[in-house]
C-alpha cells in the first residue's frame, strides 16, 4: 500500500515513544495495595492504552461491590498515580527502539510532529525529560486537554487542528486497541506499531509495522515522496 498524502505525524506516546509497560505495572501494582482492592495484577491487554480515570473507576466500583466512586475519589488516586509514575519514569523510562532516530528524520523532512497521548502532562513531561526528547515534538495533547479520552478520536482531531494540518494528511502511531480505535476514527491513517499486540490481535488500522523502520520504508523517507 503505497503512502498517502501524508503531511503531519501523530504519536501516541506509551509504547510508541517510551517503553512503558514495566513501569506501569509496577506503579499499578503499588497503588492497587494501597487502594486496598483484591486485584494484584492487571491485565495489560485489555488495559494498556485505557485512559487512567476510566480504570480507577472501574477498579473503585469492583472494590466497593459496585457502589459508584466519586470524582474527588477518583481524583485522589489519579494523582496518586501521577506522582508514583513520574518518580519511576524520571528513573528508568527509556525510548522504544528505533523512535529518537526515526522523529529525528521527519522532522528533518520538514514534517510537523504531535504527541496525542492518554497520560497526563507532568508524566508526560517526566517521560521526554528523561529520554531527550522534548524537542521533537511541535504540540503536546495530554489527556488533561480533552472531553474525551481514547477510544474517542477527540485527541487526534485536536493535535492536528493544533498544527493546521487536515486530519486526513496524518499519520496517527499506536500500539493499543484504544489508541487503535481512536486513530482510525479520527479520519487519519492509522500505523499499529507492534510493540505490545501480536500481529493477529490488531483491529482497524490501515497497515502494521514491526518496527520504526518499517513505517520510515512505508513513507519511503529516503526517498522523494514526501
Amino acid at each position: 500500500m503505497p503512502p498517502p498524502n501524508i503531511r503531519a505525524i501523530l504519536f501516541d506516546m506509551d509504547g510508541v515513544v517510551v517503553d512503558s509497560m514495566h513501569f506501569h505495572l509496577d506503579t499499578w501494582k503499588i497503588l492497587l495495595a494501597e487502594m486496598g482492592t483484591k486485584r494484584t495484577s492487571l491485565d495489560v491487554q485489555r488495559h494498556f492504552g485505557l485512559a487512567t480515570r476510566i480504570l480507577l473507576r472501574e477498579i473503585l466500583a469492583e472494590r466497593d461491590h459496585g457502589r459508584e466512586p466519586s470524582r474527588e475519589e477518583i481524583e485522589r488516586w489519579f494523582h496518586r498515580k501521577v506522582v508514583l509514575t513520574c518518580q519511576v519514569a524520571s528513573r528508568v523510562a527509556e525510548p522504544i527502539p528505533g523512535f529518537l532516530d526515526f522523529a529525528r528524520r521527519v522532522r528533518a523532512r520538514k514534517l510537523p510532529t504531535a504527541l496525542a497521548s492518554a497520560a497526563s502532562r507532568p508524566f508526560i513531561d517526566a517521560v521526554l525529560e528523561k529520554i531527550g526528547a522534548r524537542d521533537l515534538f511541535d504540540t503536546i495533547v495530554s489527556v488533561d486537554d480533552v472531553a474525551q479520552p481514547k477510544p474517542n478520536p477527540e485527541i487526534f482531531l485536536q493535535a492536528a487542528q493544533r498544527l493546521n494540518i487536515p486530519i486526513r494528511d496524518c499519520l496517527v502511531i499506536e500500539d493499543s486497541h484504544p489508541g487503535i480505535a481512536a486513530g482510525v476514527a479520527s479520519g487519519a491513517t492509522c500505523c499499529a506499531l507492534l510493540t505490545m499486540l501480536q500481529p493477529e490481535e490488531v483491529r482497524g488500522a490501515h497497515f502494521k509495522a514491526r518496527n520504526f523502520e518499517e513505517i520510515a520504508r512505508w513513507l519511503q523517507l529516503d526517498g522523494k515522496h514526501l
